[in-house]
């Protein structure tokens, strides 16, 4: 009975996101910081000499240390204001920090399986590549699509994307299957306002089998169905995560957003 409760302890955490009221500091869940909201006082300081003195005007996330099996992350902080998104990583006792100005941000992935969600920013600076990750659990996925979101609005207004002429691009004929359908919903939610669609190709079956070599030996997976979507502001591809080959069951999708030059 004991270790019942103490599931039913667990589980009940996972039914609802945390709010600003009931999040312990220890909290491993990613959170909105809002003027007021503690924070580690090395970011707070890092933070004001960036320009985000004032939290109010900035969309700032903060993505505490978390670990899980073998796997650890560092604390981040991700701070959007103006056309500058701020990613600051904790490593020991100093901060790592990683600015992209939005109009230099080449692709932004969304991956979501299961709990375990991440975000990774890439981009070219100076003619140098650039890269980070956030990971987070699922529960709190709601703030990070927000952010997602606005960096997508922010590149096409600062582009100033215009319809290309792409020429007599049809759409693919296959009949979506039941993947499919649920490729093409999640695609057809990742558009934004204004944002129009040019072509879609679906790809509803498996791929081959790949085999990748791992530490004491290989695994065998099977890349998952796909669909791109062309629009007259990026293309955005909505894939199944690899499978073992022993596994039947997919559990997530991953989305890839790259904006047109």
């Amino acid at each position: 009975m004991a270790w019942f409760s103490r599931m039913a302890r667990v589980v009940s955490q996972w039914s609802l996101p945390p709010t600003e009221e009931d999040v312990p500091e220890n909290q491993t869940w990613a959170r909105h910081v809002t003027p007021g909201a503690p924070l580690p006082e090395s970011f707070r300081t890092v933070l004001t000499e960036l320009g985000h003195s004032d939290l109010s005007q900035s969309y700032v996330i903060y993505a505490p240390a978390d670990h899980w099996a073998t796997r650890h992350t560092d604390p981040k902080i991700v701070a959007l204001s103006g056309r500058n998104l701020d990613v600051l990583v904790m490593r020991g006792v100093t901060v790592e920090i990683n600015r992209y100005p939005v109009q230099c941000i080449d692709h932004i992935q969304r991956g979501r399986i299961l709990l375990d969600s991440w975000v990774t920013i890439n981009a070219t600076i100076d003619g140098n590549p650039q890269s980070s990750t956030i990971e987070f659990n699922t529960v709190v996925e709601a703030l990070f699509d927000r952010l997602i979101n606005t960096l997508r609005a922010i590149r096409a207004e600062i582009c100033e994307t215009r319809n290309p002429d792409f020429g007599q691009i049809q759409a693919s004929p296959k009949s979506p299957d039941e993947r499919g359908h649920k490729l093409a919903r999640y695609a057809s939610q990742s558009l934004l306002s204004g944002e129009e669609v040019v072509s879609v190709y679906l790809s509803p079956n498996e791929g081959k089998p790949v085999r990748r070599r791992g530490r004491f030996r290989g695994c065998t997976y099977v890349p998952g169905p796909y669909i791109i979507v062309l629009t007259n502001r990026e293309v955005i591809r909505v894939h199944e995560e690899c499978r073992l080959i022993t596994q039947q069951a997919r559990y997530g999708a991953i989305w890839d957003f790259t904006p047109l030059r």
